[in-house]
């Protein structure tokens, strides 16, 4: 099963201009009711974008996860994208409408942020998503025979 996940940042005078597209299916695991708009993630008209609010088995899995190739995972859409040097923030795959054809476009401050970091955090949306896919969406069979004597 192929999947693909379009993520680009343009780094611009101490902000990130980023674009996120994501399959439906992951839209769909994210989906609540009543979105909330981030005040630090902004649309290029300068309103908030839509964020899914944090399931609590999502919650739980970034709380489990281990990947230490790629640092540490919180998800906080009112929070930079990396914290604490080596902490990314997954909440942009909570992002409302990212499954539609153009995804969505957004802005954030990222202020000294150097591209190295920029691009290990795109390294690290790719392998939770990756991780999300293997836990929540892909479907599992589980099967054995137990045979004993009596």
């Amino acid at each position: 099963m192929k999947k693909k996940i379009n993520l680009s940042i343009q780094k611009i005078n101490g902000q990130a201009k980023i674009t996120i597209r994501i399959p439906m299916d992951l839209e769909n695991f994210f989906r609540t009711e009543n979105p909330q708009r981030s005040i630090k993630w902004k649309g290029e008209n300068g309103e908030g974008i839509e964020f899914y609010a944090q399931k609590d088995e999502w919650k739980s899995f970034l709380q489990n996860i281990h990947l230490p190739s790629e640092g540490c995972y919180y998800d906080d859409f009112g929070s930079f994208i990396i914290k604490d040097d080596n902490d990314n923030n997954t909440a942009i795959l909570r992002t409302k409408g990212a499954s539609e054809k153009r995804g969505v476009e957004m802005i954030c401050d990222i202020g000294a942020m150097d591209v190295i970091k920029l691009e290990s955090y795109i390294r690290a949306i790719g392998k939770i998503a990756k991780e999300a896919y293997k836990h929540f969406l892909q479907k599992v069979n589980i099967r054995t025979t137990i045979t004993f004597e009596i």
